[in-house]
């Protein structure tokens, strides 16, 4: 590694353009706008790594109450094994060294993140990618109203009772996502579930998809397939801890696991309500 190297935060063009260039690359398929909606909400926890002024690497750790999430953990790749990605992970990994941390490992670089203090905890997240035609399925349900019926305070307290993250201020962007569409599933005004759909770059994300039980989720599911044009490809990330949620994506919907990570933390994970996870939010965000 030469002197020349230095890690800083992002700026807001820089956390676009080169997040997005090299997900492209490494074929993630990211949602459109969720570098950008990242650094807009959390400017001070995106960071990249400068090689004698070429952004090289980049990685964000973010803070949610006691915790925190690592992602976005890239480095070009005439660049690696250098140790420009080791850097700039530590130095983000020290911003939030007194935070309860995860992040979503692909299985070839467990044994790195342990070195840093990590440690794999029970479940992978499975990523899900097919179609699936809603046409004869859908029908307006009573229930499924905008997210943004709710507050980003109610939504993000909804959001913690499953995942242990309070995060409000995340939501204020997500519910009104651009090319994208949002809903809630509800009874008797009290939030039983919520889902998101956004465009990505080879197919839509799905996630959060967020459910009190399998038909609740199909239902947010065909609301939010029904928003999107038809013969679309369409991703989500399922929690292999919620066997309900795996037997939904690759039974019901027919659905292939093509690629999958570990969830590991640096303490004891808080407490997840499994059952209810049909997707995550993104493997970029935890």
């Amino acid at each position: 590694m030469t002197t020349g190297f230095l890690v800083r935060t992002a700026t807001a063009e820089e956390a676009i353009t080169v997040f997005k260039h090299l997900s492209d690359v490494e074929q993630w398929n990211p949602g459109n706008k969720d570098a950008e909606y990242f650094q807009r909400t959390y400017p001070d926890h995106f960071f990249v790594g400068e090689l004698d002024g070429e952004v090289v690497s980049c990685v964000t750790a973010v803070p949610y109450g006691d915790c925190a999430f690592m992602g976005m953990y890239i480095v070009k790749p005439e660049h690696r094994k250098k140790g420009y990605g080791f850097k700039t992970f530590q130095t983000a990994l020290d911003s939030v060294k007194d935070k309860n941390v995860s992040l979503d490992a692909v299985l070839q670089e467990i044994k790195t993140y342990e070195k840093s203090g990590f440690v794999v905890h029970s479940f992978l997240q499975m990523r899900h990618h097919g179609k699936f035609d809603v046409t004869n399925l859908y029908k307006p349900n009573k229930n499924i109203v905008p997210l943004n019926t709710f507050t980003n305070e109610q939504i993000a307290k909804y959001e913690e009772s499953i995942i242990g993250f309070y995060r409000p201020e995340i939501w204020e962007l997500y519910k009104n996502y651009e090319g994208g569409y949002s809903v809630a599933y509800a009874e008797d005004s009290k939030l039983e579930g919520l889902g998101v759909i956004r465009p990505g770059s080879n197919a839509y994300k799905i996630g959060p998809l967020f459910a009190k039980d399998t038909e609740t989720a199909k239902q947010i599911f065909i609301e939010l397939v029904n928003s999107i044009p038809k013969d679309s490809y369409i991703q989500m990330d399922v929690p292999s801890a919620n066997a309900e949620a795996v037997k939904f994506a690759e039974g019901f919907l027919g659905f292939k696991n093509v690629f999958e990570c570990k969830k590991m933390w640096t303490r004891e994970p808080p407490k997840h309500i499994f059952n209810q996870i049909y997707g995550s939010f993104a493997l970029e965000y935890g």
